[in-house]
């Protein structure tokens, strides 16, 4: 259990530190799971056979650019007319996108089982 939560942590930070491309921080959490043993390799792929829920993760991750005036034209024609710096953008962008991050993981197997 300690292991998962690990796991859990460390993809959630690489996730939030944005540097690592997200599904390249998603195969290696997933394949950090079946090295260790918690999951089987037919477990760890079973969630690529649900189409939805892969477009549901794709388009939520892909929709996570509050932290950076520069990820989206409106986010860059509001910082000009706004006269808001680029902090301005990471302070309130980077706990918008934790609480995101967290939300979409915790409700997207609620919504979409496999």
């Amino acid at each position: 259990m300690v292991q998962v939560l690990v796991v859990l942590v460390i993809t959630a930070g690489l996730l939030m530190w944005g540097r690592i491309r997200t599904d390249v921080v998603a195969l290696c959490s997933m394949l950090a799971l079946v090295l260790m043993g918690i999951i089987t390799p037919q477990e760890g792929l079973a969630g690529f056979s649900n189409p939805v829920v892969i477009m549901i993760g794709v388009s939520v991750s892909a929709s996570l650019c509050f932290r950076s005036p520069i990820a989206t034209t409106p986010n860059a024609m509001v910082m000009s007319v706004g006269r808001y710096s680029f902090m301005d953008y990471v302070r309130v962008g980077l706990p918008l996108q934790a609480i995101v991050l967290v939300a979409m993981v915790w409700l997207i197997p609620l919504i979409y089982p496999l």
